[in-house]
């Protein structure tokens, strides 16, 4: 057979296959990629088709942190570490190690975790929130679901409603309903106590002859109708402490008091007992002054000043106010306040009431305005027989007033 036969022999054949094809039809295999294909889960955990990743719960699951394990019938994952880990300060627990931590870092003494950053100062630390209230870490105010109420307030069901039990001092054993503002015996749905009669804890009922009848106790505490004394922790039987006078009741304890013992105030200062802080002027309500500054009281009125230099530029002082001097006072210290418009020689009452670098002085049978100074020369030009007065238990050192000695 020759060579040009051998070649249409194989072309007659390839036509006869291709023939059949067609008349058998022709059939496509497409091939499916499996993403789950060689994927090994942990136990506990399944597969996903969708996406080829091992989750908890299988299909549309959890995908567990390192740390974490899955538990398969509640499809939840879980860190061992932190089963029992109980967390503060805003921190989380790390399921790698069990630790609380604040993003990255675990917070020191004294500092709170605020949108995962450690921040110096527990706000919340001496925060004593009411019912339904919470502290809030950022700014130290307690709050009802986020919101912080108006005064004479109080949260209830996440809301900031009218407290009808704001002034209410309850007896033993009676709880203030914020819903009415009665006393209820031994909680809100119980019978509220008429004169003469007590809340008996043991049968929650009002029996007896009531010796707390016209006793008015102070915050924290509730009077005990066995003796008819204020005990600290209504909620205790009488066997609960009484304060001493000028401590108060916080949380079942008698706090104050003892707390000034070593505390040594300065001049114009009063400790509180409550919290052993020196305020101005008033124990109870006087203001904590800032590091630094004074106690002043300033048209009857305790206020926190910011000492200053006298005839001083800059003096140190901000908003328009003038540096003043009040020899009225003990520590002889310079303040920044508003000050009047009295010229030298004018008559005076306070320290303000002068124009800046002058001083209200007692000329014996009033007050006059008299300019301060520092050396004679500054007195010369009110007359060349002014000089610089300096008295010592008048002016802080240094410093006088200039004073014409023949003049009455």
């Amino acid at each position: 057979m020759t060579t040009r036969l051998r070649w249409l022999a194989l072309a007659g054949f390839i036509a006869l296959l291709a023939a059949g094809a067609a008349a058998c039809g022709e059939t496509t295999t497409t091939t499916t990629h499996n993403l789950c294909h060689n994927v090994k889960c942990d136990e506990g955990l399944a597969c996903d088709l969708a996406d080829g990743q091992c989750k908890c719960g299988g299909a549309g699951g959890l995908i567990c942190k390192p740390g974490e394990i899955c538990n398969a019938e509640s499809g939840v994952c879980y860190s061992p570490k932190c089963e029992f880990q109980a967390c503060d300060k805003g921190q989380t627990c790390d399921p790698l190690d069990g630790v609380c931590k604040c993003g990255d870092t675990q917070c020191q003494e004294g500092e709170t975790c605020v949108d995962l950053t450690c921040v110096a100062g527990d706000l919340c630390k001496d925060a004593q929130c009411g019912p339904g209230l919470v502290c809030d870490p950022e700014d130290g105010i307690c709050k009802c679901a986020g919101v912080a109420c108006d005064p004479g307030q109080s949260c209830m069901d996440g809301e900031c409603v009218e407290d009808l039990c704001a002034g209410v001092n309850c007896t033993l054993n009676a709880i203030c309903s914020r819903l009415d503002g009665a006393c209820h015996c031994m909680g809100s749905t119980g019978p509220i106590c008429g004169t003469g009669e007590a809340c008996v804890a043991e049968t929650m009922t009002c029996e007896g002859t009531d010796l707390c009848a016209g006793v008015i106790c102070g915050g924290g505490t509730a009077c005990d109708p066995a003796d008819g004394k204020c005990h600290c922790d209504g909620t205790m039987l009488s066997n609960s402490p009484i304060c001493d006078p000028g401590q108060t009741c916080i949380d079942g304890r008698c706090v104050g008091g003892e707390l000034c013992r070593d505390v040594q105030c300065p001049a114009d200062f009063q400790c509180d007992p409550r919290t052993g802080l020196c305020r101005c002027g008033d124990a109870n309500d006087g203001p904590v002054c800032e590091a630094g500054q004074t106690c002043t009281n300033i048209r009857n009125e305790w206020t926190c000043t910011q000492p200053c230099t006298l005839l001083g530029a800059p003096n140190g002082c901000e908003n328009g106010e003038a540096c003043v001097l009040d020899v009225s006072l003990a520590s002889k210290q310079a303040f920044c306040a508003e000050v009047g418009v009295a010229e030298d020689g004018d008559e005076c009452v306070q320290a303000y009431d002068c124009k800046e670098n002058l001083v209200c002085l007692d000329s014996g049978t009033t007050k006059v305005c008299r300019t301060l100074c520092t050396e004679n020369d500054e007195c010369a030009p009110f007359g060349s027989n002014f000089m610089c007065f300096k008295h010592p238990d008048l002016m802080p050192e240094g410093y006088g007033w200039c004073l014409d000695p023949l003049r009455p």
